[in-house]
Protein backbone atom coordinates (compact mmCIF):
# COMPACT_ATOMS: atom_id res chain seq x y z
CA UNK A 1 0.00 0.00 0.00
CA UNK A 2 1.68 3.90 -0.37
CA UNK A 3 2.40 5.77 1.99
CA UNK A 4 1.19 9.11 1.80
CA UNK A 5 3.77 11.75 0.90
CA UNK A 6 4.39 14.76 3.62
CA UNK A 7 4.02 18.15 2.55
CA UNK A 8 7.93 19.33 3.17
CA UNK A 9 8.08 22.16 5.49
CA UNK A 10 11.55 23.54 4.99
CA UNK A 11 11.50 26.41 3.21
CA UNK A 12 15.14 26.12 1.78
CA UNK A 13 15.15 24.65 -1.41
CA UNK A 14 12.90 25.18 -4.49
CA UNK A 15 9.48 23.00 -4.10
CA UNK A 16 8.45 21.82 -7.90
CA UNK A 17 4.76 21.61 -8.88
CA UNK A 18 4.28 19.67 -12.11
CA UNK A 19 0.65 20.23 -13.36
CA UNK A 20 -1.03 20.24 -17.20
CA UNK A 21 -4.38 20.20 -17.03
CA UNK A 22 -8.00 22.01 -17.63
CA UNK A 23 -7.83 26.10 -16.19
CA UNK A 24 -10.40 25.31 -13.04
CA UNK A 25 -8.20 22.43 -11.46
CA UNK A 26 -5.20 24.33 -11.95
CA UNK A 27 -6.67 27.35 -10.27
CA UNK A 28 -7.50 24.42 -7.06
CA UNK A 29 -3.54 24.05 -6.51
CA UNK A 30 -3.43 28.01 -6.33
CA UNK A 31 -4.19 27.66 -2.79
CA UNK A 32 -1.53 25.23 -1.68
CA UNK A 33 0.79 27.15 -3.82
CA UNK A 34 -0.37 30.31 -1.91
CA UNK A 35 -0.08 29.15 1.27
CA UNK A 36 3.78 27.83 0.81
CA UNK A 37 4.64 30.99 -1.07
CA UNK A 38 3.77 32.97 2.45
CA UNK A 39 6.32 30.58 4.22
CA UNK A 40 9.02 31.77 2.52
CA UNK A 41 9.14 28.91 0.31
CA UNK A 42 10.68 29.14 -3.59
CA UNK A 43 7.51 27.71 -5.44
CA UNK A 44 8.38 26.89 -8.99
CA UNK A 45 5.11 25.40 -11.05
CA UNK A 46 5.32 23.86 -14.30
CA UNK A 47 2.43 24.37 -16.55
CA UNK A 48 1.12 25.47 -19.65
CA UNK A 49 2.50 29.04 -20.32
CA UNK A 50 -0.68 31.06 -20.02
CA UNK A 51 -1.61 29.76 -16.73
CA UNK A 52 1.74 29.95 -15.59
CA UNK A 53 2.22 33.32 -16.06
CA UNK A 54 -1.14 33.93 -14.89
CA UNK A 55 -0.25 32.36 -11.56
CA UNK A 56 3.35 34.00 -11.61
CA UNK A 57 1.33 37.61 -11.54
CA UNK A 58 -1.40 36.30 -8.85
CA UNK A 59 0.56 34.49 -6.53
CA UNK A 60 4.47 35.32 -6.85
CA UNK A 61 5.81 32.31 -7.32
CA UNK A 62 8.29 30.89 -10.38
CA UNK A 63 6.59 28.99 -13.24
CA UNK A 64 8.57 27.42 -16.40
CA UNK A 65 6.88 26.23 -19.68
CA UNK A 66 5.54 22.60 -19.52
CA UNK A 67 5.84 22.37 -23.19
CA UNK A 68 9.51 23.34 -23.13
CA UNK A 69 12.04 20.51 -24.69
CA UNK A 70 13.48 19.63 -21.32
CA UNK A 71 10.13 18.77 -19.35
CA UNK A 72 8.76 17.02 -22.93
CA UNK A 73 12.13 15.37 -22.86
CA UNK A 74 10.99 13.10 -19.24
CA UNK A 75 8.53 11.44 -20.88
CA UNK A 76 11.07 9.51 -23.15
CA UNK A 77 12.98 6.48 -21.29
CA UNK A 78 16.79 7.06 -20.29
CA UNK A 79 16.52 10.48 -22.05
CA UNK A 80 19.50 13.12 -21.56
CA UNK A 81 18.07 15.41 -18.75
CA UNK A 82 19.68 18.80 -16.52
CA UNK A 83 20.11 18.18 -13.19
CA UNK A 84 18.49 20.89 -10.76
CA UNK A 85 20.34 20.31 -7.41
CA UNK A 86 18.21 23.37 -5.59
CA UNK A 87 15.11 21.48 -5.64
CA UNK A 88 14.06 19.98 -2.30
CA UNK A 89 10.57 18.59 -3.57
CA UNK A 90 8.94 17.94 -6.45
CA UNK A 91 5.03 16.95 -6.65
CA UNK A 92 3.72 15.63 -10.26
CA UNK A 93 0.12 15.49 -11.03
CA UNK A 94 0.98 12.29 -14.10
CA UNK A 95 -2.27 10.72 -14.14
CA UNK A 96 -2.79 6.96 -13.60
CA UNK A 97 -0.06 6.04 -14.33
CA UNK A 98 1.88 3.71 -17.62
CA UNK A 99 4.97 3.49 -19.20
CA UNK A 100 5.11 7.14 -19.89
CA UNK A 101 4.22 7.98 -15.91
CA UNK A 102 7.45 5.29 -15.24
CA UNK A 103 9.80 6.99 -17.35
CA UNK A 104 8.72 10.20 -16.32
CA UNK A 105 9.52 9.33 -12.54
CA UNK A 106 12.90 7.36 -13.38
CA UNK A 107 13.88 10.38 -15.27
CA UNK A 108 12.65 13.07 -12.79
CA UNK A 109 14.74 11.61 -10.20
CA UNK A 110 17.94 12.22 -12.24
CA UNK A 111 16.72 15.41 -13.00
CA UNK A 112 15.71 16.67 -9.19
CA UNK A 113 18.63 14.92 -7.32
CA UNK A 114 18.50 16.02 -4.14
CA UNK A 115 14.38 16.07 -3.93
CA UNK A 116 11.44 13.97 -2.58
CA UNK A 117 9.51 13.32 -5.28
CA UNK A 118 6.09 12.62 -5.13
CA UNK A 119 3.53 11.34 -8.27
CA UNK A 120 -0.03 12.14 -7.47
CA UNK A 121 -2.98 10.42 -9.50
CA UNK A 122 -5.85 11.98 -8.52
CA UNK A 123 -7.34 15.83 -10.25
CA UNK A 124 -6.92 18.80 -7.94
CA UNK A 125 -9.86 18.97 -6.01
CA UNK A 126 -12.18 21.25 -3.35
CA UNK A 127 -11.82 19.38 -0.45
CA UNK A 128 -8.03 19.50 -0.65
CA UNK A 129 -7.85 22.76 -1.12
CA UNK A 130 -10.19 24.01 1.23
CA UNK A 131 -7.57 22.93 3.92
CA UNK A 132 -5.28 26.40 2.95
CA UNK A 133 -6.44 29.91 3.36
CA UNK A 134 -8.41 32.36 0.85
CA UNK A 135 -6.99 34.94 -1.21
CA UNK A 136 -7.66 38.56 0.59
CA UNK A 137 -11.55 39.34 -0.90
CA UNK A 138 -10.89 42.08 -4.00
CA UNK A 139 -13.25 43.50 -6.43
CA UNK A 140 -14.38 47.29 -7.45
CA UNK A 141 -17.71 48.47 -6.00
CA UNK A 142 -18.55 50.51 -9.14
CA UNK A 143 -17.36 48.09 -11.56
CA UNK A 144 -20.06 45.59 -13.69
CA UNK A 145 -21.23 42.25 -13.27
CA UNK A 146 -18.98 40.19 -15.68
CA UNK A 147 -20.74 37.39 -16.72
CA UNK A 148 -18.91 34.38 -18.77
CA UNK A 149 -21.43 31.83 -20.91
CA UNK A 150 -19.41 28.95 -21.26
CA UNK A 151 -18.57 25.87 -19.17
CA UNK A 152 -16.49 22.79 -19.47
CA UNK A 153 -18.92 20.51 -20.86
CA UNK A 154 -22.09 21.27 -22.44
CA UNK A 155 -24.55 19.48 -20.07
CA UNK A 156 -23.32 22.53 -17.83
CA UNK A 157 -24.11 25.73 -20.08
CA UNK A 158 -26.78 27.51 -18.83
CA UNK A 159 -29.10 29.02 -22.01
CA UNK A 160 -27.66 32.11 -23.84
CA UNK A 161 -31.11 33.58 -24.05
CA UNK A 162 -31.20 33.08 -19.96
CA UNK A 163 -27.23 34.95 -20.38
CA UNK A 164 -29.06 37.68 -22.43
CA UNK A 165 -32.04 38.30 -20.01
CA UNK A 166 -29.77 38.95 -17.16
CA UNK A 167 -27.59 41.13 -18.79
CA UNK A 168 -30.71 43.50 -19.90
CA UNK A 169 -31.82 43.00 -16.51
CA UNK A 170 -28.72 44.50 -14.93
CA UNK A 171 -28.21 46.57 -17.73
CA UNK A 172 -29.15 49.51 -15.21
CA UNK A 173 -26.42 50.57 -12.52
CA UNK A 174 -23.41 48.49 -11.90
CA UNK A 175 -24.64 46.78 -15.12
CA UNK A 176 -23.51 43.60 -16.95
CA UNK A 177 -20.90 42.42 -19.21
CA UNK A 178 -20.84 39.21 -20.81
CA UNK A 179 -17.77 37.52 -22.14
CA UNK A 180 -16.92 33.96 -23.42
CA UNK A 181 -13.94 32.40 -24.60
CA UNK A 182 -12.64 30.52 -27.84
CA UNK A 183 -14.62 27.22 -27.19
CA UNK A 184 -17.92 29.31 -26.55
CA UNK A 185 -16.86 30.91 -30.58
CA UNK A 186 -16.94 27.43 -31.69
CA UNK A 187 -19.86 26.07 -29.72
CA UNK A 188 -22.48 28.53 -30.29
CA UNK A 189 -24.63 28.35 -32.93
CA UNK A 190 -24.85 31.58 -35.59
CA UNK A 191 -28.23 32.42 -33.35
CA UNK A 192 -26.59 32.10 -30.59
CA UNK A 193 -23.40 33.97 -31.93
CA UNK A 194 -25.88 36.99 -33.16
CA UNK A 195 -27.77 37.44 -29.63
CA UNK A 196 -24.21 37.39 -27.80
CA UNK A 197 -22.73 40.02 -29.70
CA UNK A 198 -26.12 41.72 -29.68
CA UNK A 199 -25.62 42.52 -26.21
CA UNK A 200 -22.53 43.40 -26.21
CA UNK A 201 -20.79 39.95 -25.93
CA UNK A 202 -17.10 39.96 -26.16
CA UNK A 203 -14.64 36.92 -26.62
CA UNK A 204 -11.29 36.34 -25.21
CA UNK A 205 -8.76 34.78 -26.62
CA UNK A 206 -5.86 34.72 -24.32
CA UNK A 207 -5.95 34.27 -20.42
CA UNK A 208 -4.83 37.96 -19.52
CA UNK A 209 -8.18 39.33 -21.23
CA UNK A 210 -10.29 37.33 -19.01
CA UNK A 211 -8.26 37.97 -15.73
CA UNK A 212 -8.00 41.63 -17.00
CA UNK A 213 -11.97 41.52 -17.03
CA UNK A 214 -12.17 39.85 -13.43
CA UNK A 215 -10.04 42.19 -12.01
CA UNK A 216 -12.92 44.87 -13.19
CA UNK A 217 -15.54 43.56 -12.06
CA UNK A 218 -18.06 44.08 -8.52
CA UNK A 219 -18.63 40.61 -9.42
CA UNK A 220 -18.06 37.78 -11.49
CA UNK A 221 -21.07 35.20 -12.51
CA UNK A 222 -20.13 31.65 -14.11
CA UNK A 223 -21.33 28.15 -14.64
CA UNK A 224 -19.31 25.18 -13.41
CA UNK A 225 -16.25 26.69 -15.58
CA UNK A 226 -12.51 27.61 -14.91
CA UNK A 227 -13.33 30.90 -15.63
CA UNK A 228 -15.39 30.87 -12.17
CA UNK A 229 -12.92 28.70 -10.29
CA UNK A 230 -10.27 31.47 -11.41
CA UNK A 231 -12.30 34.73 -10.26
CA UNK A 232 -12.82 33.02 -6.86
CA UNK A 233 -9.19 32.52 -6.88
CA UNK A 234 -8.81 36.01 -7.22
CA UNK A 235 -10.73 37.35 -4.62
CA UNK A 236 -13.42 38.79 -6.47
CA UNK A 237 -17.30 38.22 -5.13
CA UNK A 238 -18.17 35.03 -7.36
CA UNK A 239 -21.81 33.52 -8.48
CA UNK A 240 -21.37 29.46 -9.28
CA UNK A 241 -23.85 28.11 -11.10
CA UNK A 242 -24.45 24.52 -11.14
CA UNK A 243 -27.24 21.90 -12.83
CA UNK A 244 -25.38 18.28 -12.80
CA UNK A 245 -21.88 18.64 -11.55
CA UNK A 246 -21.41 18.73 -7.51
CA UNK A 247 -20.54 21.92 -5.64
CA UNK A 248 -18.78 20.09 -3.18
CA UNK A 249 -15.94 18.43 -5.21
CA UNK A 250 -15.89 20.69 -7.50
CA UNK A 251 -17.10 24.75 -6.71
CA UNK A 252 -14.72 27.25 -7.08
CA UNK A 253 -13.21 28.74 -3.41
CA UNK A 254 -12.60 32.42 -2.67
CA UNK A 255 -13.73 35.12 0.05
CA UNK A 256 -16.64 35.71 -1.21
CA UNK A 257 -18.32 32.47 -3.13
CA UNK A 258 -21.98 32.14 -3.68
CA UNK A 259 -23.05 28.46 -5.17
CA UNK A 260 -26.54 28.47 -6.92
CA UNK A 261 -27.44 25.10 -6.90
CA UNK A 262 -30.15 22.32 -7.02
CA UNK A 263 -31.32 19.92 -4.25
CA UNK A 264 -30.33 17.34 -6.40
CA UNK A 265 -27.56 16.96 -9.89
CA UNK A 266 -29.99 17.43 -12.56
CA UNK A 267 -29.30 19.70 -15.80
CA UNK A 268 -29.44 23.34 -16.00
CA UNK A 269 -33.03 23.69 -17.45
CA UNK A 270 -33.81 23.99 -13.47
CA UNK A 271 -32.46 27.10 -13.14
CA UNK A 272 -34.47 30.43 -13.70
CA UNK A 273 -33.06 33.90 -14.38
CA UNK A 274 -34.81 35.26 -10.98
CA UNK A 275 -33.07 32.88 -8.86
CA UNK A 276 -29.28 34.29 -10.17
CA UNK A 277 -30.50 37.88 -10.28
CA UNK A 278 -31.69 37.31 -6.84
CA UNK A 279 -28.12 35.40 -5.80
CA UNK A 280 -26.45 38.60 -7.28
CA UNK A 281 -28.36 41.11 -4.90
CA UNK A 282 -27.71 38.67 -1.94
CA UNK A 283 -23.80 38.77 -2.60
CA UNK A 284 -24.16 42.59 -3.04
CA UNK A 285 -25.76 43.08 -0.24
CA UNK A 286 -23.03 41.20 2.29
CA UNK A 287 -19.80 42.33 0.36
CA UNK A 288 -20.71 46.13 -0.36
CA UNK A 289 -23.64 46.66 1.45
CA UNK A 290 -25.81 47.34 -1.55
Amino acid sequence: MKRPVKESKDPSGEHWVFYRGALGDSVLLWPMLRQWRSRGIDVVLVCDGDKGRLAVAELGIRAEDAESAKFNRLWVPKAEVEPVASAVSVVAYLGRGGEGTQAWMANARRMFPNAVIAHRSERPSRPKAVRYALPERRGVADGPVVMHVGAGAEEKRWALEKWVELARDLKGSPGARLIAGEVERERLSDAERTAFEGAGGEFFTALSELAGAIRSARMFVAGDCGPGHLAAQMGVPTVSLFGPGDPERWGPLGPAVQVVAPETPRGMDWLGVGVVRGAIEDLGRSVYGS
